[in-house]
């Protein structure tokens, strides 16, 4: 299991850093827009490699981290609909949770998510 950080309840939010960074960026960056908000599960989860998630052999590519950021939502969240935030590297995550589980992701967030401009 990926290291992660679980505030509030609610609807849960998947939150994704980019790379370097770990759960607490984004916690920092993210938490005072949920001042006062109830009703949101925001889960900060170190991404494989990151923070206090250990790096795993099996991965080798950015789809890789896609599967076994997919494996962490059916852990964590199960079934349920759920927005997902990702910041650089994190967006592009986010993206392909997107567009594996349409029907699942609520909405995104995309900060600073990088990728072609055409």
């Amino acid at each position: 299991m990926l290291h992660h950080v679980i505030h509030g309840a609610g609807k849960p939010l998947l939150i994704l850093h980019g790379v370097t960074l770990d759960h607490r960026y984004m916690a920092e960056a993210v938490e005072p827009a949920f001042d006062g908000q109830d009703g949101w599960k925001r889960i900060y989860v170190d991404m494989p490699g990151h923070g206090r998630s250990p790096a795993m052999d099996r991965i080798r590519s950015m789809d890789d981290t896609l599967a076994v950021m997919m494996e962490f939502a059916d852990d964590v969240i199960g079934e349920e609909r759920f927005g997902v935030i990702g910041y650089s590297r994190g967006s592009y995550i986010a993206r392909g949770i997107t567009h594996l589980r349409p029907e699942q992701v609520a909405g995104a967030a995309l900060i600073t998510p990088g990728g072609s401009s055409s």
